[in-house]
């Protein structure tokens, strides 16, 4: 559930990446190889420039 919720909150850009990462205990590159798994995008106009500064 928190995984689920986690993504959707990424998916319309209440948190970040590294955010939801942190909270579910994973690696920034985790997170992002789990959205395909939703099938949810990480490349998203809005956060980008926030996600280039925290690779």
């Amino acid at each position: 559930m928190k995984e689920s919720s986690l993504v959707k909150l990424f998916e319309i850009g209440k948190v970040s990446s590294g955010t939801a990462a942190k909270v579910l205990e994973m690696t920034r590159i985790e997170f992002l190889e789990l959205l395909n798994k939703y099938k949810v995008s990480f490349l998203n106009v809005e956060n980008l420039e926030e996600d280039l500064n925290n690779a």
